[in-house]
């Protein structure tokens, strides 16, 4: 089978970090799974990957009414080029991660039959972005066009496959949750710290990851460390705490030189904000593949149903941090030296696994079975 997997915004920072190590794992899981599989996609940036096929976007500002409309024309004859490479490729599926519709798009339909990777509620993330109403309006309106000719969805989560917003199309549908690659993620050693370590990743700068809230907490707790990657000093308009270090954005080898000392990793602390309560997200399972122990405040797709004492939940309310402190700093002293059992949740969370079914659900896709 000949998978086109699809990108219409890309930055390098998301494809240097997690998101473009998510798709090149898929993409290399497939090819060693006998399929062939290529990336495209538009990105206004430079990107490091010379196997991807890369076509270069007008950069999107916010701009008047007249200037969106002309960027979106200049954005479009790009995609024509995109197209026509595809076109090329005689791909057997396309798997689109999910975005805004791009003048020209409905040719790719005629290519082959497309499926939506919903990564998020997009919907709410838009209000969140502060977009015009001529912004909000036209994604609401060809939202339509993509789901009316799309041939499946997959979901990573169960909240987002029942949206209404997705459920009106009736289409097939497959939720499957983000995972990682074990076999290049091995656990590693619980560091002897004589105070507790935490570390937290973030690839994008959104309130729904909660940084006001952890900053907050370590200040009250200064008995604990927190390494905090994707952050710069230069990001806070104050001091911060001295327990609290931050990286900056950081590539993947350097991410698990942080990792190797920390006896807690804290995941999105404020899904609440974009009216959510069920992910998947990737700095979690990168956490636990190193056997890190973890404190979530959302239902994790994969994890409902597994109760570990490696694992702390915290409800996912505006205070949630205040009302938890002194429990997620109890379980952070009773993590040292601790890692979490694989062989219970290995399964539930890595790729393989996962693109399985995946691409059963690609060939039924293809077949008409479903």
């Amino acid at each position: 089978m000949k998978i086109a997997y699809l990108a219409v915004t890309m930055t390098r920072r998301l494809a240097i970090g997690g998101v473009g190590q998510k798709m090149n794992t898929q993409v290399n899981i497939w090819r060693e799974m006998g399929h062939d599989a290529k990336i495209f996609t538009l990105t206004s940036e430079e990107i490091p990957f010379p196997d991807w096929n890369i076509y270069l976007k007008a950069p999107y500002e916010k701009q008047g009414f007249f200037k969106s409309i002309r960027r979106e024309i200049q954005n479009s004859s790009k995609l024509s080029r995109l197209i026509k490479d595809l076109e090329t490729y005689q791909p057997d599926i396309i798997f689109y991660r999910y975005y805004r519709y791009i003048l020209g798009f409905e040719r790719i339909f005629k290519l082959a039959p497309l499926v939506l990777e919903l990564n998020t509620n997009d919907s709410i993330e838009l209000g969140l972005a502060n977009h015009s109403l001529v912004t909000k309006l036209y994604d609401s309106f060809t939202r339509r066009l993509l789901f009316g000719k799309a041939a499946g969805i997959n979901p990573v989560s169960y909240e987002i496959a029942n949206l209404p917003v997705n459920t009106r199309h009736n289409l097939p549908t497959l939720v499957l949750g983000n995972g990682i690659d074990l076999k290049k993620h091995s656990p590693l050693p619980a560091p002897n710290n004589a105070q507790p370590c935490f570390a937290m990743v973030s690839s994008d700068k959104v309130p729904w990851h909660g940084i006001d809230k952890v900053i907050n907490f370590f200040e009250r707790y200064q008995d604990l460390h927190l390494d905090l990657i994707g952050y710069g000093q230069e990001d806070f308009p104050g001091m911060l705490s001295p327990n609290v270090q931050t990286h900056g954005f950081l590539p993947h080898e350097d991410i698990v030189e942080v990792l190797k000392r920390a006896d807690v990793v804290l995941g999105t602390m404020a899904l609440h904000r974009k009216k959510m309560k069920e992910a998947s997200p990737l700095k979690i399972r990168e956490g636990l593949a190193h056997g890190i122990p973890v404190v979530i405040a959302y239902e994790d797709t994969d994890l409902k149903d597994i109760d570990l004492d490696t694992i702390l939940r915290i409800p996912n309310s505006e205070e949630n941090m205040e009302t938890h402190g002194m429990a997620i700093r109890d379980f952070a002293y009773r993590m040292r030296g601790r890692r979490v059992p694989l062989d219970i949740l290995g399964e539930r969370i890595d790729w393989r696994s996962k693109e399985n079914k995946r691409l059963d659900f690609f060939k039924k896709i293809t077949s008409g079975s479903v």
